[in-house]
């Protein structure tokens, strides 16, 4: 796998919380077919795709440990990824690239005024609640299936 190195320790938070699952969700002798419920498992790939969640979710979280990572994940990276207004990510369209800049700065510095502290809040605020892309349980499972190629 060929990555920048700025983006290793996200990676290595990626490579143990999955491996993390998989030993949880486990049994001693076969293979779990169960999905994973984890949002972070589930959309990190989506967010690999858009360097500036990722650039907020290093800012956020410089040297923490899993369950702090995880959370700041949910409540910064997450529902960024699923905000309607903040257009799609075109690296060549630099107007683009400077509104979604200023609609994550103004949802960060939102969030760290007003402190909420879980997800639910940040999704069902009265202010934001038309600004969410449909719910789907795809968001919050992972499985292996999705990333198959069935031929």
């Amino acid at each position: 796998m060929i990555i920048p190195i700025n983006l290793i320790q996200i990676l290595d938070f990626y490579r143990n919380e999955l491996a993390y699952q998989f030993e949880k969700h486990s049994s001693s002798n076969s293979l779990s077919t169960k999905p994973i419920n984890s949002i972070f498992l589930s959309t990190f790939y989506q967010t690999l795709e858009q360097p500036d969640l990722i650039y907020v979710l290093q800012r956020l979280s410089p040297s923490i440990n899993r369950e702090d990572f995880l959370k700041i994940y949910e409540l910064s990276v997450y529902p960024l990824l699923f905000y309607r207004s903040l257009p799609s990510y075109n690296f060549h369209d630099i107007s683009i690239i400077n509104q979604r800049r200023k609609l994550i700065n103004e949802l960060i510095s939102k969030k760290l005024r007003t402190k909420q502290l879980d997800i639910l809040s940040i999704l069902l605020d009265p202010n934001l609640t038309n600004k969410w892309t449909r719910f789907t349980t795809d968001e919050i499972c992972f499985s292996l299936q999705k990333y198959l190629l069935i031929k």
